[in-house]
């Protein structure tokens, strides 16, 4: 009986930790449902305290929340009958939910990932000098013999940098790298710094780094210059000026109506402050 109960508690425990072990695509979905859980509770707690003092029901308030953030566009109310502050709750679901934020969010949770294994292998680990020693042989046999990827430091790091540029290299050079590591008397590689564990890192630390630049950039650049070209002409054009405060009630903003739409087309989620979307330019 207790060894049959030690392998109950035994598979429970395994079973527990499978159920609850956080991964890449757990931390994506949870992204998802919270910050829609959490955006409904917020549209539906702040309903009823605008102008038109109308109150949206919770399911509305959910339908809301997740048409902006996974940007299908859907809205069973019109957005006039939200206020300002409910208004402002979906634009920023939809920046949050657009395929371009959620490719950053990967980049960050990747890089991270990434630069913990890293940094936990290159100080816990017990045989660096071991590995580097087999590095140091598989180049040499790769450059005597027919070539052939290397795997080791591979499964650790990602692809190397330098490793495919050498030929003819004696065990102990590592021109692979450009630098020499620093062993401890544990055999655990000490001291280095950012540029070296970028190095150490290869193709895919040196791709996470880019792009963790590269894709903010690009998302802030695209919708902030849609926002300066229809915020300012909707507010300048007096047609378009008169169009939008007097085609519903509510005397709808022409600026804050550009820079909604701005975010609306980039995100392609389609959600109009205007119930009639476009309609009401059509002889404009």
């Amino acid at each position: 009986m207790p060894s049959t109960s030690k392998s109950i508690l035994g598979r429970l425990h395994r079973l527990r930790q499978r159920a609850f072990r956080l991964t890449f695509y757990r931390c994506h979905l949870g992204y998802f449902v919270i910050g829609i859980l959490v955006a409904s509770g917020v549209l539906y707690g702040s309903s009823g305290n605008g102008p038109n003092d109308y109150q949206l029901s919770y399911t509305d308030a959910l339908t809301m929340a997740a048409s902006a953030m996974i940007t299908t566009g859907l809205n069973p109310v019109n957005l006039n009958v939200l206020t300002a502050y409910q208004q402002s709750v979906l634009f920023v679901l939809m920046i949050l939910g657009d395929l371009s934020t959620a490719s950053i969010s990967v980049v960050v949770t990747r890089r991270y990932m990434f630069q913990s294994q890293m940094s936990k292998y290159v100080s816990k680990h017990k045989a660096a000098r071991t590995v580097l020693q087999q590095v140091d042989e598989e180049i040499v046999i790769r450059s005597l013999s027919a070539p052939r990827e290397i795997s080791i430091f591979r499964k650790a790091f990602g692809q190397p940098a330098k490793w495919a540029q050498n030929s003819h290299i004696e065990p102990g050079a590592r021109h692979y790298l450009s630098f020499e590591p620093k062993l401890d008397q544990k055999d655990r590689i000490r001291g280095l710094t950012n540029e070296e564990e970028e190095e150490l890192g290869g193709v895919e630390c040196r791709a996470l780094q880019s792009l963790f630049w590269i894709l903010p950039t690009y998302t802030a650049f695209w919708i902030f210059l849609q926002m300066v070209i229809l915020a300012p002409y909707a507010v300048a054009y007096p047609p378009i000026a008169e169009t939008i405060r007097t085609s519903q009630p509510g005397s709808l903003s022409p600026g804050w109506w550009g820079v909604f739409i701005s975010v609306s087309s980039y995100t392609s989620c389609g959600l109009d402050l205007l119930n009639s979307s476009m309609m009401p330019f059509r002889n404009k």
